[in-house]
């Protein structure tokens, strides 16, 4: 079963590798707005011991016709029951990228983005005297590290109101961790729009629910 989820990332890529190839040059009209803010909420599925949940902050700026900046810092959290006390797990991630987008035609745009990602997880709470309920012993752990995240993919709008996504997501900070999935977004105005954001890596999984205001 991985050894077929690991083929999935190569095939898409495979697959938007040759769109690109094979694009219409003169298609050039913007498919999806690259200048917005958007607040989300977040959650990161490891198993059924482990589910870190919180927000997002996400800011992206087009900069020329086709290339794009975006900053992103997100918060998530989880408390782990262990004996008669909890041990919390924090995990904050700060990026900086830029992407490159090409209309394929009047309803598709091909993008690759990569970012620089710092990554910080922390634990530090006390484990519970299984006998008389009293602290007895203190657990710390910190990581650090600092990679880049790559993804891939392409958006097609179906009509004004809706878009959605594929996306070939890259994850090279503390580990690395390729994912697959999709988004879809609503816009309910030329400036406020809704969605939500799932993917799918060997390890964990994340979903995303977000709203976005554009500019």
């Amino acid at each position: 079963m991985k050894n077929k989820r690991k083929l999935i990332p190569l095939l898409l890529s495979g697959i938007i590798v040759n769109i690109c190839a094979n694009a219409n040059a003169n298609a050039s009209e913007q498919i999806t707005n690259r200048d917005f803010i958007q607040a989300s909420y977040e959650q990161t599925d490891y198993d059924e011991y482990l589910s870190l949940s919180g927000y997002s902050l996400l800011g992206s700026k087009k900069v020329t016709e086709n290339i794009y900046i975006t900053a992103e810092y997100i918060s998530l959290s989880d408390d782990i029951d262990i004996f008669f006390d909890d041990l919390g797990v924090d995990q904050t991630e700060i990026s900086l990228g830029a992407g490159y987008t090409y209309t394929f035609n009047e309803k598709t745009e091909i993008f690759v983005h990569l970012a620089i990602a710092n990554i910080e997880v922390k634990s530090g709470e006390v484990l519970g005297d299984f006998f008389n309920e009293e602290p007895m012993e203190t657990v710390k752990f910190k990581e650090d590290d600092t990679g880049y995240d790559l993804n891939i993919g392409a958006v097609y709008r179906f009509n004004e109101s809706w878009e959605g996504s594929l996306i070939l997501n890259h994850k090279d900070v503390i580990e690395g961790n390729t994912g697959i999935g999709g988004s879809i977004l609503y816009h309910f105005s030329d400036w406020f729009a809704a969605g939500t954001t799932y993917l799918t890596y060997d390890d964990f999984d994340e979903t995303n629910i977000h709203l976005r205001v554009s500019f």
